[in-house]
């Protein structure tokens, strides 16, 4: 499974593996062996079934166990010595099933709470129900292929319990969903392998970091060291997002509207950002990151003065998960500001307050640091809106509220 599968790809490989079988199975019938492949492409339904169940439930309970493809081969357990034919086609199917049930748990613990950004959207009806569609396309193709005197295959549930648990309100508040293919769902935390693409290791990065700001708003946290760096980063790939992706250049960059204001919306984040404080330390390994970043752009810029193709350099494809970040971030804020957790240095204490409070008068004459007062947090909180809104709405973006 590579960083760019995703459950609808592994889906659609199923059904091309399953309609190999079918192709083979009406050509040299089928046999003991493939019953036994068939077997495990039900178990593999059965097991994408419970887990599809299991996203509409919520249910507080351990995910039983994952059956093992090779279980009871007839072949010394060896799915690598099935005859090139049916059987293969079935084992790979249920290979690919299993993975597709696989991906889709990276999304969420047992227990049901999230453990990415996309588990929220997977709840969601819409979401479901294209699952659960794919699903039964899946069960009929399999269902089609029960070989006939063969013994018995398992039996196939009719339909994912989850049907009787979608209801309009399951998607969290704010969600919203792609105009594309609504289960182009990656792997929960892709790995990526520095050294390689610049493009690719930014990739990785942006999207590790995105994850980060993403569980900054969760646990309602925000540390203002990692709420600046996360800023910089943002005027870093959009800077250079204008300089390789300028309109006009080989007809690109007219669909990516927007993006030669994040520059400017991204700095506006950083300057408001910068009086805050919190009860955090100073030093944050995301300032490591940060450097690793500008340092693939820098790469990035390098190529793009040599005349690469656009493919490599284009910095917009990078527009959706900032905006993400600066979504996260501002929810992060507004609930760590409401608890009284952040702070401003008297040089961000904004002028307007100082004649009707002597005690910001004063911090912001001594340089004090004091509670930060609601206007700052509502200027940071604009400055992330401008982010957010001249950019296109990805299918996992959540608006800032």
């Amino acid at each position: 499974m590579t960083d760019s599968t995703t459950f609808s790809s592994l889906m659609d490989r199923a059904a091309l593996a399953l309609d190999r079988a079918a192709a083979d199975g009406h050509t040299v019938g089928i046999d003991a062996e493939a019953a036994w492949a068939h077997q495990q492409v039900v178990g593999a339904l059965n097991h994408l079934s419970q887990t599809l169940t299991r996203t509409a439930q919520g249910q507080d309970a351990e995910p039983q166990a994952r059956p093992n493809p090779s279980a009871g081969s007839p072949r010394d357990h060896s799915p690598a010595l099935l005859a090139e034919g049916t059987s293969r086609d079935l084992h790979r199917a249920a290979q690919l099933i299993h993975a597709a049930a696989d991906l889709w748990s990276t999304h969420q613990t047992p227990t049901g709470a999230p453990r990415s950004p996309e588990a929220a959207r997977m709840r969601h009806p819409a979401v479901l129900g294209a699952a659960m569609r794919r699903w039964r396309g899946l069960a009929a193709r399999a269902s089609a292929l029960t070989p006939a005197g063969a013994g018995p295959t398992g039996h196939i549930d009719c339909e994912p319990a989850a049907s009787a648990h979608v209801r309009p309100d399951s998607g969290s508040r704010g969600s919203r969903l792609t105009h594309g293919d609504p289960l182009a769902i990656p792997v929960a935390r892709p790995r990526f392998r520095p050294g390689g693409a610049p493009l690719d290791e930014l990739s990785g990065r942006i999207a590790a970091l995105r994850q980060y700001a993403w569980q900054l708003c969760e646990r309602q946290i925000a540390p203002a060291v990692v709420l600046r760096n996360l800023a910089e980063l943002g005027v870093l790939v959009s800077t250079g997002s204008r300089m390789t992706c300028a309109l006009g250049r080989d007809g690109h960059g007219e669909g990516c509207p927007g993006h030669d204001m994040a520059p400017e919306a991204w700095n506006a984040v950083r300057r408001a950002l910068s009086p805050i404080r919190s009860a955090h330390p100073t030093t944050h390994v995301i300032q490591v990151e940060l450097v690793q970043v500008a340092r693939r752009v820098e790469e990035v810029l390098a190529l793009h003065r040599r005349g690469a193709q656009h493919d490599e350099v284009c910095l917009c494809r990078f527009a959706a998960p900032l905006t993400d970040v600066a979504t996260f971030s501002a929810r992060a804020v507004r609930v760590s500001h409401s608890r009284g957790d952040l702070y401003v240095t008297g040089r961000g204490i904004p002028g307007s307050l100082t004649s009707k409070h002597p005690d910001l008068l004063r911090a912001k004459l001594e340089g004090g640091v004091v509670p930060a007062p609601t206007e700052a947090i509502r200027q940071a909180l604009r400055a992330y809106r401008d982010v957010v809104s001249p950019l296109p709405a990805p299918g996992n973006r959540m608006r800032v509220a």
